[in-house]
């Protein structure tokens, strides 16, 4: 009688839950945030694969929606993709003891409020994955990414250098001054007539207008807040000073996480 040998039998799959709790604790769900950008639509295929020791993004499968966002913005130094394959790393150790894998892809959505759904797979279901299969973000997107803003931008860009470089030789001091029935004052006296346009938070990448009623049409004048970068926030706030025909813009720290209160001045 022969002995009795053990059956090498691969690990049952897991489950929904047990993936999402291995994707929290790699951090994957937040390397790709930075990857992603602070805002925008965003809907694509990471794939990536084992090489020797380390996992490595191979490929990234995207197609632009019509309504903008896409895929992610140019990584210029490398520093998001690295993120991303520590953390696909940290997954790949986590699930050695268990489920492992030599290949996988993730299917990342984000709609044009932040919202993010990831979808893994890994080895052949990684191969069976197809970018028509994810869900689709709804319309419209991020005001942002819109034509209408795009167009914006270039037409008023000549103006809003001027504004930019009269706001950087005001020398505003951004912890002193205080905005008293539309004047902005400073310590030394000096006084411009103003309007408060809108506050953004680094922290939460978040915009709010501060105006009552839109400044003018468009999805951008029109939505009460929405997600934007630091540089994005400015492109809006300078815009705006441009198209009010005010002098220059004025950004005043109000709080000690970095928000700030983006003024249009007139000299």
């Amino acid at each position: 009688m022969s002995p009795l040998v053990p059956r090498e039998t691969k690990p049952p799959p897991i489950s929904a839950r047990e993936q999402a709790r291995y994707l929290r604790a790699s951090g994957i769900d937040r390397a790709l945030e930075k990857l992603n950008g602070p805002y925008g639509v965003r809907r694509y295929l990471l794939f990536f694969e084992r090489r020797g020791e380390r996992i490595v993004v191979s490929d990234l499968d995207c197609i632009t929606l019509a309504w903008g966002g896409g895929p992610p913005p140019e990584d210029r130094d490398g520093s998001a993709v690295l993120a991303v394959e520590q953390a696909l790393r940290r997954l790949h150790a986590n699930m050695a003891l268990g489920p492992r894998w030599e290949r996988g892809v993730i299917g990342v959505v984000r709609d044009r409020d932040g919202r993010v759904r990831l979808f893994p797979a890994f080895d052949a279901d990684a191969d069976d994955a197809r970018l028509e299969d994810l869900p689709v973000p709804p319309k419209p997107g991020h005001p942002l990414e819109s034509p209408e803003w795009l167009d914006g931008l270039a037409q008023w860009g000549p103006r809003m250098g001027v504004v930019q470089a009269r706001s950087a030789a005001m020398g505003a001091d951004r912890d002193d001054w205080e905005i008293e029935r539309d004047m902005l004052r400073f310590p030394d006296g000096r006084a411009f007539r103003c309007r408060v346009l809108a506050t953004f938070e680094p922290a939460k990448a978040r915009l709010a207008w501060q105006v009552a009623k839109p400044l003018f049409d468009g999805e951008v004048f029109e939505w009460r807040e929405f997600q934007a970068g630091f540089d994005a926030a400015m492109e809006v706030g300078l815009l705006t000073t441009a198209r009010l025909s005010a002098a220059w813009m004025f950004v005043g720290r109000i709080d000690d996480a970095g928000a700030v209160l983006m003024v249009a001045a007139w000299e």
